[in-house]
């Protein structure tokens, strides 16, 4: 550690020096009895560390030197202020000790405030106080209000995180558990509805959702489906045609995507649900004219080995990154059990 810049001489000088070099040069503890008085009082820069005689410092001294002593620290020393006053006997030095610990890449910026006295025509160390810079607090701030605030809103929003995390793995625990009692393929249908209805749940916005089967072999979509009436069928054949939905899908599966997210508008979504209305059997009148009557369409789906997973809403209203991460965790949650499944 280089001990850094040259400094005003006055007499006390050298006992300051004696002192610094005790607390960051592993110069000998017992400099401290030449250099600190018994009656001393002061602060560190911990928030415990209130001195009240030498030998609360000579503690602090001894297991800030042991601490140091195995670490690699690049010490710069910044003098701020050095001025004797009340007529030669007082002297306040300011300065600041910038701290670059090598082996952690850690910075620390310490700032200390010393007086010394020169009493019975000696110099000697009576108070100091150590502090670093609180960064939380704003240029015109007095106290860190702003930065209390910010550090709080992060505290709120890792808190509304890990809430939000713990809500969709006890939603994927329920497909989990439907899942992992199926013996025939029929009970699809409740898995389905299960998904469908925890995504609500957690607040989706969905006017339905469903699961492909065998995407792999044609264009054609083989799908269960669930929505919250109910009046969808379970199971729908549906074949492949010419249409953007269906060719989104398509190029999907020949890029070798694992998500796809996509939107119709109202004349496409339209179309292609007027297609589907002919496979839906008994699907009530009042149901489809409020489909055709919705602005259009968004469509998450996230495509893994075995199953395709997706959900969709009539307002077209795209779904956020969070959605759609969450989508593919309940994708993967039932691919892991269909996979059980078919090798009963």
């Amino acid at each position: 550690m280089n001990k850094g810049a040259e400094h005003i001489n006055f007499e006390g000088r050298d006992v300051y020096e004696r002192m610094i070099d005790v607390f960051f040069y592993f110069k000998p503890i017992k400099d401290l009895k030449k250099t600190v008085h018994p009656e001393f009082m002061g602060y560190g820069t911990a928030a415990h560390e209130f001195f009240s005689n030498r030998l609360d410092v000579t503690a602090m001294a001894k297991s800030q030197s042991e601490q140091l002593r195995h670490q690699k620290v690049e010490i710069q020393r910044k003098p701020i202020v050095e001025r004797v006053f009340a007529n030669g006997t007082s002297c306040l030095i300011i300065e600041e000790f910038d701290m670059n610990f090598k082996d952690t890449n850690h910075h620390l910026l310490a700032r200390l405030s010393t007086i010394l006295e020169c009493i019975d025509g000696k110099w000697i160390v009576t108070h100091f106080h150590g502090s670093t810079p609180d960064s939380n607090i704003a240029e015109d701030e007095a106290f860190p209000k702003e930065g209390l605030v910010k550090k709080n809103e992060e505290l709120e929003a890792k808190i509304k995180a890990r809430t939000r995390d713990l809500e969709i793995e006890a939603a994927l625990e329920k497909v989990r558990s439907r899942s992992i009692g199926m013996q025939k393929s029929e009970e699809l249908r409740e898995v389905i509805q299960v998904i469908h209805d925890q995504l609500i749940l957690l607040n989706f916005q969905i006017d339905a959702a469903g699961f492909t089967l065998d995407y792999h072999q044609n264009n054609d979509w083989n799908v269960w489906i669930a929505n919250k009436s109910g009046s969808l069928p379970s199971l729908m054949f549906i074949p492949y045609i010419d249409h953007p939905q269906f060719n989104y899908y398509k190029h999907a599966k020949e890029e070798g995507l694992d998500f796809l997210a996509n939107m119709l508008n109202f004349e496409d979504k339209n179309s292609i649900f007027n297609y589907m209305f002919r496979f839906m059997g008994d699907y009530p009148q009042a149901e489809k004219d409020e489909v055709l009557s919705k602005p259009g369409l968004a469509i998450s789906q996230a495509f893994l080995k075995n199953i395709s997973l997706w959900a969709y809403n009539l307002d077209a209203i795209p779904y956020s990154e969070e959605e759609n991460k969450t989508l593919m965790r309940f994708a993967k949650v039932f691919e892991q059990t269909y996979v059980r499944f078919n090798d009963l």
